[in-house]
């Protein structure tokens, strides 16, 4: 688990893209926050926080 959250997990074959969605919202969102935590038996938790554009 600690190499998925730290992106630095190799996939056999496709892989399941985190780091891509990682790199696409910090380009776009400097301050998004991705964020993955697991415990066996209980579940896993993916948290993805995009900060409220203010615009024009």
């Amino acid at each position: 688990m600690e190499a998925v959250r730290n992106f630095t997990m190799v996939p056999k074959g496709n892989g399941i893209g985190l780091k891509n969605i990682r790199e696409r919202l910090n380009l776009i969102f400097s301050d998004a926050v991705f964020e993955i935590t697991s415990q066996p038996g209980k579940g896993t938790v993916v948290r993805i926080e995009i900060p409220k554009y203010g615009g024009k």
